[in-house]
């Protein structure tokens, strides 16, 4: 019992990887179904029946089973759409964990306690409520965006992985955005 509870993180952390490399092989080879999921981030899985298709091609490049995609589609749509968002193809990005975009958000913004209160109340947002959560994720990324941190990219990976723990009854991704916000 102990071995399956050790297996399981390093599998679900493969299938991160393998979805992050279809991502990038299909933003390579320009597929057209990219910019409908450019255009639904914020939306929910089920609003725009082409992104959802899209989306399918992707997980099925993947090779990422369908009873586990099940159980996180939403977040590995979410993560797609905002994979295409950020993401121009530019392979010499250094990529940074959201939360150290965040915490750089948080510093840049010392003066700014609307910002400060946005990051905290994410932090606090429960992910079972996806759209609100999301929506507040986004906002905050978008605002990392906006501050023209060109040469860096998003590590889709551990965002992946943080989005399907973040309710975890030890609350521990919690507890390290928060950590790392506040020391970035």
């Amino acid at each position: 019992m102990e071995n399956e509870r050790q297996n399981v993180p390093v599998l679900e952390e493969s299938y991160d990887s393998l979805f992050v490399k279809s991502l990038y092989a299909a933003l390579k080879s320009g597929k057209s179904g990219i910019f409908k999921l450019k255009r639904s981030l914020g939306l929910d899985i089920s609003d725009d029946m082409s992104a959802y298709m899209s989306f399918m091609d992707i997980v099925g490049e993947s090779g990422i089973p369908y009873p586990f995609l099940r159980k996180y589609e939403s977040i590995y749509f979410f993560v797609a759409c905002l994979f295409y968002y950020f993401e121009k193809g530019d392979s010499n990005k250094v990529p940074v964990t959201a939360e150290v975009l965040l915490g750089r958000l948080y510093q840049n913004v010392q003066t700014s306690e609307s910002i400060k209160n946005r990051i905290v109340n994410l932090i606090d947002t429960e992910n079972a409520d996806e759209v609100i959560f999301q929506k507040k994720l986004l906002g905050l990324l978008r605002l990392c965006k906006d501050q023209k941190r060109a040469e860096e990219s998003i590590n889709y990976v551990y965002l992946l992985k943080a989005l399907r723990r973040w309710d975890n009854d030890d609350k521990i991704e919690r507890k390290n955005w928060a950590k790392k916000i506040a020391l970035n």
